[in-house]
């Protein structure tokens, strides 16, 4: 399990980073959608706005659960920060299929002597996309195990203290002053 994120930051500040920065970005981004966008407010606009507030929380639930040590907040970012890897890995790979289904239309409109050239780019570029959403993907699943490993933590931490707990010494309970009948007693009366 990592120690480190980055290989130099503690887990809670860098989980912590990684929710702010994953804020502030989604915050932008529904600005940018919301406001600067040119072309008229559609169906794919309202989902990724939708999209985009619901990372925007997601994020903010756990900048808030890093700050104050809320474990179900981190639980909960933690398990959104896998479920935002995977879409994003799975956005790559058909973005990527999608790609080089475009370099057929893409160079037979060309003549055919600069289409052998325009193959050879094209697929030159295919293949430095593809390796760039590697190396970020890599990144990506780095912080995925840095704000999972951060969780785990925590949650050690909170079961050390629930145990802890569980093992303390509790006091019998308090009887009030009448003393206890009791029913086949040999003392006292004789009958």
């Amino acid at each position: 399990m990592l120690t480190k994120c980055c290989l130099c930051i503690d887990l809670k500040n860098g989980t912590r980073t990684l929710a702010l920065l994953g804020a502030i970005q989604n915050f932008f981004q529904i600005l940018r959608v919301v406001f600067l966008t040119k072309e008229k407010f559609n169906v794919g606009y309202f989902i990724l706005t939708v999209y985009l507030l619901a990372n925007f929380a997601l994020c903010t639930i756990g900048f808030i659960g890093t700050l104050k040590n809320k474990l179900n907040y981190v639980k909960i970012f933690a398990y959104y920060y896998w479920i935002y890897f995977f879409l994003e890995l799975l956005f790559s790979i058909v973005y990527s299929a999608a790609v080089l289904q475009l370099e057929r239309d893409l160079c037979q409109k060309l003549p055919t002597e600069d289409r052998e050239e325009c193959m050879r780019s094209y697929i030159g570029s295919i293949w430095a996309t593809v390796f760039a959403f590697g190396i970020v993907s890599l990144i990506q699943l780095h912080f995925c195990l840095a704000v999972w490993a951060y969780y785990q933590n925590l949650r050690s931490e909170y079961d050390s203290v629930d145990t802890h707990d569980s093992e303390r010494v509790i006091p019998p309970a308090t009887y009030d002053s009448t003393p206890a009948r009791t029913y086949g007693s040999t003392t006292g009366s004789s009958g």
